[in-house]
């Protein structure tokens, strides 16, 4: 049994991403109402989307019996993301799939009939996430001769849950965050998700929410959902700008030209980027610099 739900979780997987997903382990215990899954690795070559120590869930057991397996709850063990940003903007994803892909792609039956019954739906009615030592790899192609920037944010915790009304809510702690090697200290943040009554509607939720840093940068947005590709949002803080040099080339070109004037004389400066996300494009609406205090 354990090996039919393991390829069938691969194959639908699949199906639900738009890239192979290979299980090198894989328990399910009906007893215990667990799925334990060790080894996901989703995409292929020298640098895979997302790799994951271990994934453990809880099912619901009746419904397993039945058949059909039902992922109530999920903790996800050192999953690494990697992402890869082209010159252009692309970031060579696969289109979104609709969210019941999975469940209307036909159920492979088991080579023995004696194995198991078949898994004839999976349902991923999740309620509460847990994140433990996650890392997020970001390497961004710049273009026109310019070296590419590496984002890294390590040795994440984040959990995800239902929220007091009709939505969900997230937290996150990220103890490392480096830009081009320079280490910018801790991320903090936490958001809220409207509407979603589990994880599989995070998508098409409105989301709010900020996240400080230890540098004192702060980062307020929000988005119609993120399906959408649409977010508007706030950047800034009163920082000592020689220590947020590695963010420049992150920066839309105006502002980290003004910071890049205040860092030359270097100063503290007190700023602000206002910008909204629309169509594929970035576009900042406003750029506020003020409360400069020069050093010496």
């Amino acid at each position: 049994m354990t090996e039919f739900v393991r390829r069938t979780l691969e194959r639908r997987l699949s199906a639900a991403l738009g890239l192979p997903v290979r299980i090198d382990g894989l328990t399910l215990s009906l007893v215990g109402g667990t799925l334990d899954v060790r080894g996901l690795t989703v995409g292929d070559g020298p640098r895979p989307l997302l790799t994951v120590r271990r994934v453990r869930a809880s099912v619901a057991v009746g419904r397993a019996l039945k058949g059909e397996i039902v992922v109530s709850s999920v903790a996800i063990e050192a999953p690494v993301l990697s992402l890869t940003r082209s010159a252009e903007g692309g970031w060579g994803l696969p289109p979104p799939r609709p969210a019941d892909v999975a469940d209307e792609a036909p159920a492979i039956p088991p080579p023995d009939a004696a194995e198991a019954p078949a898994v004839g739906r999976w349902s991923f009615d999740c309620r509460t996430a847990l994140i433990v030592d996650g890392r997020v790899a970001v390497h961004v192609e710049r273009g026109r001769g310019a070296p590419p920037l590496e984002i890294v944010t390590d040795r994440i915790l984040a959990k995800l849950g239902r929220a007091d009304g009709s939505g969900m809510d997230g937290t996150l702690i990220a103890e490392s965050v480096t830009i081009a090697g320079a280490e910018l200290g801790e991320l903090r943040g936490r958001a809220a998700f409207e509407g979603a009554a589990n994880v599989g509607d995070l998508p098409t939720a409105a989301i709010t929410g900020e996240a400080s840093q230890d540098l004192g940068l702060r980062l307020q947005f929000e988005s119609p959902g993120a399906a959408t590709g649409a977010a508007s949002g706030t950047f800034g803080g009163a920082v000592d700008v020689a220590r947020i040099r590695a963010l420049m080339p992150l920066l839309p070109a105006r502002a980290a030209a003004i910071l890049a004037m205040t860092a030359d004389a270097g100063g503290r400066v007190e700023f602000s980027v206002r910008a909204d996300r629309r169509d594929g494009r970035t576009r900042v609406a406003e750029i506020v610099v003020r409360g400069v205090n020069w050093e010496g």
